[in-house]
């Protein structure tokens, strides 16, 4: 079991994502007027700027995962706490899991596994503990509520999301990730907040809001009119249009 701590009112409560594709960032992240693509360095800005929880999201399939699960431990010598999920979602078997544990990921994050593999979901769970698991859900909406996606988003599974949620809550994961896909991307509308408030009131768990978020305001937002936990961000530290830092001064100065 790792030393991850899950909380409703942790600090600071800005998660940065960083997509990584054959070892690179995807897309490039921008920095004092230039492109970078190395994670490595990425990841220590972010870290220096004072930051705990960072998402990963590495796109590449499990078959290549003697490429990056070497990057991966690399990555997690850092320091803080590396919340990871591969292959969108991803998990073959127990072995999988417990490699990405095994690397030093503070949580494996889980999407198309909980529904493709739910058992193996609930078997990490409780071989990992609860705080080692991160339950991820993409949604779209559907008549007067939301159903759940996988796949990265493209493959609906008719599953309803607060269903979904409630499942989870109780099979014990740590925490949810709740990443409303028609915000997603470089929307920069802010987050979902009905979508994040009805997660958050059918859940008994944390909740991380994803998707829309264009300045620090949406953050604060999200998480005084939704009572999200986390609020998680790619765009606008990717393009450089807001710094890590200055999300976390942003948020102390509205707590």
């Amino acid at each position: 079991m790792t030393g991850m701590r899950w909380s409703s009112d942790d600090h600071p409560y800005v998660v940065p994502c960083l997509d990584i594709r054959g070892g690179r960032a995807n897309p490039s992240a921008w920095h004092e007027g230039r492109a970078c693509d190395d994670p490595v360095e990425i990841l220590d800005r972010y870290r220096c700027q004072g930051t705990e929880k960072i998402f990963l999201d590495i796109q590449d399939g499990w078959r290549d995962d003697s490429r990056f699960l070497p990057l991966l431990r690399e990555l997690c010598s850092g320091g803080g706490a590396l919340l990871v999920s591969v292959d969108n979602g991803r998990a073959r078997d127990d072995h999988d899991v417990e490699a990405v544990l095994g690397a030093g990921a503070a949580a494996v994050a889980l999407s198309t596994a909980t529904v493709d593999s739910p058992d193996l979901v609930s078997r990490a769970v409780r071989r990992h503990g609860s705080a080692s698991v991160l339950a991820v859900m993409n949604c779209r909406r559907a008549g007067d509520g939301w159903q759940v996606h996988v796949d990265g988003g493209r493959r609906a599974t008719g599953i309803d999301a607060l269903s979904w949620v409630a499942a989870w809550s109780a099979a014990g994961v740590g925490a949810i990730l709740a990443n409303c896909l028609e915000r997603e991307g470089a929307t920069e509308q802010g987050y979902d907040i009905r979508f994040t408030r009805a997660v958050v009131d059918a859940a008994g768990v944390p909740v991380i809001a994803s998707g829309g978020c264009g300045e620090p305001a949406h953050m604060v937002s999200v998480r005084s009119r939704a009572g999200a936990a986390y609020a998680l961000a790619n765009t606008i530290f990717h393009r450089g249009i807001h710094s890590v830092s200055d999300a976390i001064r942003h948020c102390d100065g509205h707590r």
